[in-house]
């Protein structure tokens, strides 16, 4: 068994094994890269939310905004004709009669 001198640190180690040294450096640059994807994803994830995150004008309640409905075809009235240019959420469209 033979041995040889890690040229990073200075320390004898033995053949085919590795420098404990650049081991941990290793294993400390590896688990900051996992630490800076797991805040970028969850920055993303943030900004994701953000843009699908609506919030309805008639009751103030968060909702995907994709499923904001608009008068399609004929005019609201009654609760639903002040946000008739926004829209609202599914809920205030379903009880106020929004779909008919």
């Amino acid at each position: 068994m033979g041995w040889y001198n890690c040229s990073a640190h200075g320390v004898r180690v033995p053949n085919y094994s590795e420098c404990p040294e650049c081991l941990h450096e290793r294993l400390v640059e590896e688990s900051m890269y996992r630490q800076e994807n797991i805040a970028r994803e969850r920055a993303d994830l943030a900004r994701q939310r953000a843009t699908e995150d609506g919030v309805c004008d008639c009751c103030g309640q968060r909702f995907v905004e994709r499923t904001r409905v608009r008068p399609n075809g004929k005019r609201w009235t009654g609760v639903l004709a002040r946000h008739e240019a926004n829209g609202v959420c599914p809920a205030c469209a379903n009880q106020y009669g929004g779909f008919d």
